[in-house]
């Protein structure tokens, strides 16, 4: 793994992905995550996944904790369910898919037997 030695921060990708009506994101090997938004806005979250650096469309920055990403919220979520599925193994994300699917199966069918929409 190559490490930039200046900031010890890793530069070697782990994941990238382009979400359609969203934006582009990047999982480095330490943790890290870089999604450039559609709007423009430019997220950047730590490797404990705890604080976000933000530029947003207007050129304003943001220093947030993640769990307290007041006005940004969105932008946050997004980065940190992409920071967890790029840690998962492709075997953890199948599992995590199969789970999602039965739970979506289970909400329909109770649906279905309660006529509730």
């Amino acid at each position: 793994e190559r490490f930039n030695a200046e900031h010890n921060i890793s530069v070697q990708v782990l994941e990238e992905s382009t979400v359609p009506g969203t934006g582009r994101f990047t999982a480095y090997m330490d943790g890290r995550v870089r999604g450039v938004f559609e709007d423009r806005t430019i997220l950047e979250l730590d490797s404990t996944w705890s604080s976000c650096h933000l530029v947003l469309p207007n050129g304003e920055t943001r220093d947030v904790r993640a769990t307290a990403a007041v006005g940004v919220e969105e932008y946050v979520q997004v980065a940190l369910e992409f920071a967890q599925w790029a840690a998962r193994t492709p075997e953890e994300r199948a599992e995590n898919m199969q789970m999602i699917r039965r739970s979506k199966a289970m909400v329909e069918s109770h649906m279905r037997t309660t006529n509730v929409f």
